[in-house]
């Protein structure tokens, strides 16, 4: 795709990032041709200038998000000009802070409920670590317990997994 457009018939089902807007999966990645859509979460127009929190999508659903400056491009700003466009760049790096640390609240949220349901898979299984939950695996479907499996590596599908393989599922009452 030479015009760097993503065709109008594609739409991953990709969730949007807490709090960001946009307009559509409309551009591709210049390295692999996935789609892309561009982000949008904060804005403020000051002094011919546009303060924005923004960033990319990929159809995996990575996103980047910074600060951006758009409007000037290299005309001159007075001192006056300068001051609001110092006040919008503290609010936005203000809120660039805040939106971070809601994603990094999230994630800790989410390795919360994985160590939880690990507990109980280590609970039902009668033993004290994931070391020993791999090793039980390994037992019953004859695999290297010192495979790729690792502590921090293992996607949800994939413990998911380990833990209905290893674990019997509790009995209905």
């Amino acid at each position: 795709m030479s015009d760097n457009k993503h065709p109008d018939d594609c739409d991953p089902q990709i969730p949007l990032p807490a709090g960001a807007t946009t307009d559509g999966w409309w551009s591709v990645n210049p390295e692999d041709n996935d789609p892309i859509r561009s982000l949008s979460w904060w804005e403020r127009n000051v002094a011919r200038i546009q303060v924005n929190i923004d960033g990319w999508q990929e159809a995996n659903g990575d996103f980047t998000r910074g600060v951006s400056l758009y409007g000037l491009e290299g005309g001159q700003a007075t001192a006056n000009d300068a001051r609001q466009i110092a006040a919008a760049l503290t609010e936005a790096a203000a809120e660039l802070d805040r939106l971070n640390l809601a994603d990094d609240m999230a994630a800790a949220e989410d390795f919360a409920e994985k160590a939880e349901t690990i507990i109980a898979a280590l609970d039902r299984a009668g033993v004290d670590t994931l070391g020993e939950l791999f090793e039980k695996r390994a037992a019953t479907e004859k695999v290297d317990p010192t495979g790729p499996l690792t502590v921090g590596t293992i996607p949800d599908d994939d413990l998911d997994g380990l833990i209905a393989k290893t674990v019997p599922a509790e009995e209905e009452q």
